[in-house]
């Protein structure tokens, strides 16, 4: 094994700041500072704001510029090959090439490679600064003959990081002391108007419908128990547009638990208000809230109760729902990390577009017990995902015409204090050449009818829709 002496945090700063920022003035804080300090990062194409709520009930907002050091993992059909990065260049590599190869994605080997990545990390950083997050996330990918990233997590070079008007700054040692803590104004854009100059679905619905055949052939033989099919829609702005203003119009009408706006060493940023959570951490205790089971919702008051009773006495939803939490418990005993434990059991939770069907389950940890424990276990969820997960992965394979990368991924962050927070990157699009590009799935079983299931996609994509007008 490689040895590394440098401390990736020497001579690095972390103090207090008072600032009254919100997420979205956070987005924008981010952009100045990219565009003054862009030239000073190690990797400019490092980028983040997150806000979330913790397990108490308090909100985090963070905001990140550059890769100081962090980790990154990378599969394909004959190895997994983890590696460990500090300004920008490589030292120290770690394989593993099984003789037999792999059918799916190692799953279980990829997470224990990110704790083993996430211990050696640990050895660079001055216990000083444990508080300061790490970002980054997990894409959904399937398995092929070329190596592809799935995870990468990092430490930023400059991060602002607190809640309310109470922040920290952490800034290496080759940033300017002096960092100016005002956003950029908001550009002044009449928020959702954005017209659209071109639309395409992939796949469209006369596709999507022929390709539920063969998926509901394999549900049908119990060959598979759920499967999670996704489609996207790609619009291409005629207006001028800014990933703020976008980002901004999504915060405002549809924020509840998540908010992310990030680019992970690429020009791609993605953009989401995801309600899902994959966990969160606090020291010895942890949270996961699955949902499955979504109903559109009416302007009409009546009319919604009557969506309520219907997605609440539904086989099909109560069937998909139990599926997928189920599973999670069951996957949570296996991995041996501690008590597990079902608080909530299809509970209705309420957004301002649809109905889902939440339920909530509690962990108490044992001793020693990280993040990537917790979401090695749990991740890929039915939610997004199926059952058993190397078929699904297959069927997926064969029933998606494009790559999901960060989409029904995971982004979030985790420090050494044992504080993590992991968002399921669902109510997401991708900004990249000028197009947007929306995601949503539907969870099939045996029991759904194909053309309701496409009308629930429709409904996902509606608010990452909204910020564009068609003539």
């Amino acid at each position: 094994m490689e040895t590394y002496n440098r401390n990736a945090t020497e001579h690095a700063r972390l103090g207090s700041a008072v600032c009254g920022m919100d997420a979205k003035e956070m987005s924008r804080w981010v952009e100045r500072l990219q565009t003054e300090y862009g030239d000073k990062l190690h990797n400019n194409r490092y980028q983040s704001v997150f806000r979330s709520f913790g397990m108490d009930g308090g909100d985090m907002l963070i905001g990140g510029l550059g890769r100081l050091a962090g980790m990154r993992i990378s599969v394909s059909h004959t190895k997994i090959t983890g590696s460990l990065d500090l300004d920008g260049a490589v030292f120290y590599t770690e394989e593993d090439m099984p003789e037999a190869g792999f059918d799916s994605i190692p799953f279980e080997a990829v997470f224990s490679l990110c704790g083993r990545l996430r211990e050696k990390l640990k050895s660079l950083i001055d216990p000083e600064f444990y508080c300061v997050p790490f970002l980054g996330g997990i894409k959904s990918v399937m398995l092929s003959e070329e190596p592809q990233e799935i995870v990468d997590y990092y430490l930023p070079e400059l991060a602002l990081f607190g809640s309310g008007n109470r922040f920290r700054l952490f800034s290496a040692a080759h940033i300017p002391e002096h960092i100016p803590l005002e956003a950029l104004p908001d550009s002044g854009k009449k928020k959702g108007f954005c017209r659209v100059k071109s639309r395409t679905e992939c796949p469209g619905k006369a596709e999507y419908v022929q390709g539920m055949n063969h998926v509901l052939d394999e549900l049908r033989q119990d060959t598979v128990q759920k499967v999670v099919v996704a489609r996207r829609c790609t619009i291409t702005p005629e207006d001028s547009f800014h990933c703020c203003d976008y980002a901004a119009h999504l915060y405002d009408r549809y924020f509840q638990e998540y908010y992310f706006m990030f680019r992970q060493g690429e020009e791609a940023m993605w953009i989401g208000i995801s309600p899902e959570i994959i966990m969160k951490q606090q020291g010895g205790r942890a949270v996961t809230k699955p949902l499955a089971g979504t109903r559109s919702k009416s302007e009409d008051a009546a009319q919604n109760t009557k969506i309520l009773q219907d997605l609440t006495s539904a086989n099909k939803d109560i069937v998909e729902h139990e599926h997928a939490l189920y599973f999670m418990v069951d996957q949570l005993k296996r991995a041996g990390i501690g008590e597990v434990k079902i608080d909530k059991n299809k509970t209705v939770l309420e957004t301002p577009y649809a109905f889902h069907i939440k339920s909530e389950i509690s962990m108490i940890l044992k001793e020693n017990v990280s993040c990537f424990d917790i979401i090695g276990a749990i991740y890929p969820p039915a939610t997004i995902w199926g059952i058993p997960v190397d078929r699904t992965e297959r069927l997926l394979a064969r029933t998606e015409p494009f790559d999901r990368g960060y989409y029904s991924g995971v982004y979030g962050y985790w420090n050494y204090e044992g504080i993590a927070d992991t968002a399921l990157v669902i109510r997401s699009a991708k900004v990249e050449n000028g197009a947007v590009s929306v995601y949503a799935g539907g969870g099939i079983v045996k029991f759904s009818n194909i053309d309701a299931e496409f009308d629930e996609t429709v409904n996902k994509m509606g608010p990452l829709l909204s910020y564009f007008q068609e003539d």
